[in-house]
C-alpha cells in the first residue's frame, strides 16, 4: 500500500469496472479530497451532495433509533450514486451507469474502499 495515493485507488476502481463513471472521496464538510476522472464540476457536485446526504441521513437514523448506515444507494434512471460514510473522515462516493450490475459493482467498490480509508487515516 505504501506509495499509493487515494487518487490511484480511485483510478484503479474505475479501470476494474467500466460501469463506474466517477469516484470521489469527500471531507465531512462536503469538499472533494480526491477524485477520478478529472471532471472538477461533477466531482464538486458529487462531493457537496454526498456530504449533505451523509450528514442528513446520520441525524435521521439516530432520530429513528437505527444504527449508523454502512452505505447509501440512490437509484435514478441514469444510474446509481453509492455513498460509503467514513465516520469522522468523510465519505466515498461512486457514480455508475444505469446498466451497472449493482452486486458486482459493490464487490468492486468494497475491494478498494478499505484501502482508501487506510490512506485517509495517515
Amino acid at each position: 500500500m505504501e506509495g499509493k495515493t487515494i487518487r490511484s485507488y480511485l483510478e484503479e476502481l474505475i479501470n476494474k469496472n467500466s460501469d463506474i463513471i466517477s469516484a470521489v472521496v469527500t471531507s465531512q464538510e462536503g469538499l472533494p479530497i480526491a477524485y477520478y476522472p478529472d471532471d472538477i464540476v461533477t466531482s464538486d457536485t458529487v462531493a457537496a451532495v454526498s456530504g449533505s446526504l451523509v450528514n442528513y441521513i446520520k441525524r435521521t437514523i439516530v432520530d429513528i433509533g437505527m444504527e449508523i448506515t454502512n452505505e447509501i444507494i440512490i437509484k435514478s434512471e441514469k444510474g446509481y450514486l453509492v455513498i460509503f460514510p467514513f465516520g469522522s473522515y468523510g465519505s466515498f462516493s461512486v457514480v455508475t451507469t444505469n446498466r451497472s450490475n449493482l452486486g458486482l459493482t459493490l464487490l468492486t467498490i468494497r475491494s478498494i474502499k478499505d484501502n482508501i480509508l487506510e490512506r485517509l487515516k495517515i
